[in-house]
């Protein structure tokens, strides 16, 4: 018996059916291997342009100079193309050529211009540029004209001659002398005149107003331009030797013809030429003209226009550290510069003072040494002045006193702080005294209280805050008890009780006064008509009236001086008003004197 084999599909073909007969041809964008069911998609970057493919094939690279002109696909290659001048390519595309370099054709790479005024590359350069040095052309129009000078002799006409024409003319039609040309002069001795042929160039095109103007100059209002240059003419003729009163220009205006022409120019100072085009200076730079590039300002000068054809130097009290400057920097305050044109802010000398080791920027720039204090006052009144002499501000920096901390400088009143056992009254005094009381005064930064130790305020720290009291021993403040409060509750309110007494005493006192002679009379006057005649041992009406009298006008004296002297005041001063205080002596206020305090005569009830 026969039997039958199975034959593999060859590479570049496929057959995905079982008892087949044939193979199928792999298609395009595909590939088959020996004995596959079914094609295989290209890989990226590959491709199969054409059938029975049993592999696919890489897509070209484009190389340096070229860019990709169609992509790679499935089914077809990349086209690369090289790119044109003026353009380059290191990659799949054509990139413009930067200005400062040229590109010609295939260039895979920029290349840099030459370093010179006269080569230019703008953006997208083939080639480089080639100009004269610090010339430039611009579009103009040229016209060529006659004109006849009369009574001049060919004695008298000469190079300087014609200058003093073309310079006539050019004020005429309003441009630049050096516009206007005398190309050509023939002499016509039989009258005594020159034949000119002349032109003067215009920049702009035709239809430029400047050129407008000037062409209407030469041709419609020839006569008005012949009798203005005639006139400027003869205001210099007397110079050239010529008869200023018969010497003259004039123009017909009927054979003016114009051309297109370029002008070349020079560039003026303060114009930089670049690329065969005229530019100002730049802002922070100068220009000298000519063929002179553009160059920035040096450090210590600036420039804040456009134009300018050299540098400021910085002024007084300024400085400035970078080129390229369009103004200087402020030195900081209380500072001088020794001249201008200063480039760095160590050139700025203090006026008092030293400068700040400090490198905080917010912090001030010139501060007082160790060993002295700053006198804001001193500094305003110095600053006041503006002066940038030293010896105005000579005694803005103070000499520290005993019990000042100034080991560092900067020290202000402001800041300051003192040792231990000093007090200051308050911020921005210059007064420091040593404490009352040893240790109740802990020194540091402040003034007043917070110069006290805890519990203590008040001056030199004497006083004790609310709730606490002065220990007699050792002269602290302490922490006052519930037992301390209430007597010393008890207490005030005894004193103010003892003090609302003595106060209504003295504002009622003539009332009182008053009240006591009435009564003394009245007893007086009963003590007669009970004991009518009775001489003998008991003083008479009159001696007792006598004596009543003496007592009201010595307690009259009493309030008296008690209302000169003795008036509410504050704790621990000799004033009445608080508890415990003492009356002045010299006032009928010491213990034992009258009128004082209890026990004292004329005091307390029950006293003498």
């Amino acid at each position: 018996a026969s039997s039958t084999r199975c034959s593999a599909c060859t590479a570049g073909s496929y057959q995905p059916n079982e008892n087949a007969t044939s193979c199928i041809p792999c298609p395009e964008g595909s590939y088959c291997p020996t004995g596959s069911t079914g094609p295989t998609a290209c890989d990226p970057d590959t491709y199969a342009a054409s059938t029975s493919n049993s592999a696919c094939t890489a897509c070209t690279t484009c190389s340096s100079g070229y860019r990709e002109d169609s992509p790679c696909t499935a089914t077809a290659n990349r086209v690369c193309e090289q790119c044109p001048a003026g353009k380059y390519s290191s990659t799949t595309e054509c990139i413009i050529c930067p200005s400062g370099s040229f590109c010609p054709e295939g260039a895979s790479q920029p290349i840099a211009c030459a370093v010179s005024a006269l080569v230019a590359c703008p953006e997208g350069s083939s080639e480089p540029i080639i100009f004269n040095l610090g010339t430039y052309a611009v579009d103009a129009i040229q016209f060529n004209f006659t004109a006849v000078l009369e009574q001049v002799t060919s004695a008298e006409y000469n190079e300087d001659v014609a200058l003093l024409v073309a310079d006539s003319i050019a004020v005429a039609l309003s441009v630049e002398n050096s516009s206007v040309l005398v190309s050509r002069a023939t002499a016509n001795a039989s009258a005594s005149n020159y034949d000119l042929e002349l032109r003067v160039t215009v920049p702009g095109n035709e239809s430029s107003p400047e050129v407008e103007a000037v062409e209407d100059l030469l041709t419609v209002d020839a006569a008005s331009t012949s009798s203005s240059a005639t006139q400027t003419l003869r205001s210099e003729a007397d110079t050239y030797g010529l008869d200023e009163s018969i010497v003259a220009i004039t123009m017909a205006g009927t054979d003016v013809e114009a051309s297109n022409t370029s002008e070349i120019r020079v560039a003026q100072p303060g114009e930089f030429v670049d690329n065969g085009e005229v530019h100002l200076c730049s802002v922070g730079s100068f220009c000298a003209g000519s063929d002179q590039p553009q160059q920035l300002c040096n450090p210590g000068t600036y420039s804040d226009t456009e134009g300018a054809w050299e540098c400021t130097l910085c002024g007084s009290n300024q400085y400035q550290g970078n080129r390229n400057a369009s103004a200087c920097e402020n030195c900081p305050p209380y500072t001088f510069t020794a001249s201008d044109g200063s480039f760095s802010e160590d050139n700025c000398k203090c006026l008092f003072g030293i400068e700040n080791p400090s490198t905080d920027p917010n912090d001030a720039y010139c501060v007082c040494p160790a060993g002295t204090w700053q006198d804001d006052d001193e500094l305003a009144s110095a600053a006041a002045i503006s002066s940038s002499d030293s010896l105005v501000y000579a005694d803005v920096c103070v000499e520290c006193s005993d019990g000042m901390i100034c080991d560092q400088p900067g020290v202000t009143l402001d800041n300051l702080e003192l040792e231990p056992d000093f007090y200051r009254s308050g911020i921005g005094s210059e007064i420091v005294t040593e404490c009352v009381t040893p240790d109740l005064c802990e020194g540091g930064a402040g003034a007043g209280g917070d110069l006290c130790v805890e519990g203590n305020e008040g001056p030199y720290c004497e006083v004790c805050e609310a709730g606490r009291y002065k220990d007699s021993a050792s002269g602290t403040c302490e922490k006052c008890s519930s037992a301390n409060a209430a007597i010393a509750t008890a207490g005030l309110v005894i004193g103010m009780v003892f003090i609302l007494g003595l106060v209504f005493a003295f504002l009622y006192r003539e009332k009182i006064f008053e009240f006591l002679e009435r009564k003394l009379q009245a007893y007086s006057e009963a003590n007669d008509a009970a004991s009518p005649g009775s001489s003998t041992g008991t003083p008479s009406a009159a001696a007792r009236m006598a004596n009543a009298s003496s007592l009201v006008s010595s307690l009259s004296r009493s309030g008296s001086t008690l209302s000169k002297t003795n008036t509410l005041g504050t704790p621990g001063s000799n004033t009445l008003g608080t508890p415990g205080t003492t009356a002045s002596a010299t006032d009928g206020a010491t213990p034992g004197s009258t009128g004082a305090t209890p026990g004292s005569t004329g005091a307390t009830p029950g006293s003498t």
